[in-house]
C-alpha cells in the first residue's frame, strides 16, 4: 500500500511538470527564454526567479511575465549571483513584480551605471551591487515600505542598516547617518573615490567584507559603540594609513586588514583581545593608544 501511494504521488508530480512543459534540470535553471535563465519557485502560483543570463545585451529589461510551454509565469525574484560578472551590462530595468533581490545578484557588473529598485521589493540580500565599479546611484521608488535611498545610498526604511553605497559615487567623504547600527556585507565594496568616512556612535557592527578594495581610503576612526569587525572588512584598502580601534571591539575576524601594506593600527586595548583571530605584531599595532592622540595625528596630516 505504501509503494502504491508513493507511485501515485510521483505520477501526480510528473503530470504537473509535464503539463507546464518544463524540464527540470540540475544547472540552476528550469528554462531559458529571451536571453535569461529562469527557475520555477512555485508551480501552483507560477512564480519564477531569474537565475542567470545568456545575452550580451548592454541594456536588459527584466520582464514581469514570461510565457513558456503554454504557461504564463510571474517573475518575482532576481536570484543569487544571477547577473554576477556580467561585463557588458550598463543598465537594467526591474519590473514591479519583483519582491526579492538576492545576495550578490549584480556583483561585479563593472559597467552598470545606475539602477532603480521598484517599490514592490520587500527583501534585498547582502551586497547585491558590490564591486559595481561604474555605479553612481541606486534609487528606490517612492512608496517602498522596506527600503529607502538617500543620495543614491540604500538603507532599510528605519535607516538602522546601510545596505549599499554605490562604488562610483563621486564624493570623497561620507558621513554615515547616526541612526545606522549595522554596516552590511559589501556595503562599501570597491568605493574607489572615498578618502574618508565618518562612522557614528550608533554603529555596533562592521560586517564582513564591508569596505574591501576602497582604494583611496586613508583613515578610519572606529567609535566605541562598535564591538565586532567582520572578516575581510578592510581588506585590499591599499592606501589606508591608520585606523583607531577602541577597546569595545572584542571580536575581529580573520583577514580584516589583509593586503593593507601602509596600515598602522592604533588600539586602545593594552594587548590583543582573545577573540581577535589574526596575530597582530608590534610593527603593525600600537597598543594602549589614546583616541585624542590619534585624532591629533590625523588632523595634522
Amino acid at each position: 500500500m505504501k509503494k502504491f501511494t508513493l507511485l501515485i504521488g510521483f505520477l501526480l508530480v510528473w503530470q504537473t511538470w509535464a503539463e507546464a512543459d518544463v524540464i527540470i534540470i540540475d544547472d540552476g535553471y528550469d528554462f531559458e527564454t529571451g536571453g535569461l535563465y529562469y527557475q520555477v519557485t512555485d508551480f501552483k502560483e507560477h512564480y519564477i526567479t531569474v537565475s542567470g543570463y545568456s545575452t550580451n545585451e548592454t541594456r536588459i529589461v527584466i520582464p514581469d511575465k514570461v510565457v513558456y510551454g503554454n504557461v504564463e509565469y510571474i517573475v518575482t525574484t532576481i536570484g543569487d549571483q544571477s547577473f554576477r560578472d556580467n561585463n557588458e551590462l550598463i543598465s537594467v530595468e526591474i519590473p514591479n513584480t519583483i519582491t526579492c533581490i538576492e545576495s550578490n545578484a549584480f556583483r561585479h557588473c563593472i559597467k552598470l551605471e545606475t539602477v532603480t529598485i521598484p517599490n514592490s521589493v520587500k527583501k534585498i540580500g547582502l551586497g547585491p551591487f558590490s564591486e559595481c565599479r561604474s555605479l553612481t546611484a541606486i534609487n528606490i521608488e517612492p512608496g517602498n515600505f522596506d527600503y529607502i535611498s538617500v543620495d543614491g545610498v540604500v538603507y532599510n526604511t528605519a535607516m538602522t542598516k546601510i545596505v549599499q553605497y554605490p562604488a562610483n559615487k563621486s564624493d570623497t567623504t561620507f558621513v554615515i547617518p547616526n541612526t545606522v547600527e549595522i554596516i552590511e556585507y559589501g556595503a562599501f565594496s570597491n568605493c574607489k573615490n572615498l578618502v574618508s568616512i565618518s562612522i557614528p556612535n550608533s554603529v555596533r557592527s562592521i560586517e564582513w567584507w564591508s569596505f574591501p578594495g576602497c582604494g583611496s581610503l586613508r583613515y578610519v576612526e572606529v567609535p566605541s559603540s562598535v564591538t565586532h569587525i567582520g572578516q575581510g572588512a578592510f581588506s585590499y584598502c591599499r592606501k589606508m594609513e591608520a585606523i583607531f580601534i577602541p577597546k569595545s571591539v572584542t571580536t575581529i575576524e580573520d583577514r580584516a586588514f589583509f593586503t593593507c601594506p601602509k596600515l598602522k593600527i592604533y588600539c586602545e586595548a593594552e594587548s590583543q583581545p582573545e577573540d581577535w583571530v589574526d596575530n597582530y605584531d608590534s610593527e603593525t599595532v600600537i597598543w594602549g593608544s589614546k583616541r585624542s592622540k590619534f585624532q591629533k595625528k590625523i588632523n595634522n596630516k
